[in-house]
């Protein structure tokens, strides 16, 4: 038949358009060490591991300076956002810390499934940095 290679690369290519939504990325980094855009800070994520569910989200982390010192007396600000549905989840995120370089974030609401992002804006020192954690909440 003279169409089959023509049906064969048309099928071929609607098969490869129909993937997952550009707008929201596999999370890559809600896990483990991970650090700040420009490098200055890095975060070790003590709690939670894996992906949230909806609802209320308390983060515990670790942060330390680009020599992996605890970074003490940060000034931390936490924002949650839903980039995909433009809005954020209508908790009010505080920063604490718990001592020696370990932080709590609580306040963090997830109010529905998808993809998520929580917004690190940290200053220690006279250096500032910011890191964007992902989640695929469930």
């Amino acid at each position: 038949m003279k169409y089959t290679p023509l049906l064969a690369l048309l099928l071929a290519l609607f098969v490869s358009a129909c993937g997952d939504d550009p707008a929201d990325p596999a999370p890559t980094n809600q896990d483990g060490v991970v650090q700040t855009d420009q490098g200055h800070y890095a975060l070790t994520i003590l709690e939670p591991t894996g992906d949230p569910s909806v609802g209320e989200l308390s983060l515990r982390f670790e942060l330390a300076d680009a020599d992996g010192a605890a970074v003490i007396g940060a000034t931390i600000v936490a924002e949650e956002s839903m980039p995909s549905m433009g809005h954020g989840g209508g908790g009010t995120p505080s920063v604490s810390e718990v001592g020696d370089g370990v932080y709590d974030v609580d306040g963090v609401v997830f109010s529905m499934a998808g993809f998520w992002e929580v917004t690190l804006d940290i200053s220690s020192d006279g250096v500032s940095d910011t890191i964007t954690l992902q989640y695929d909440v469930e």
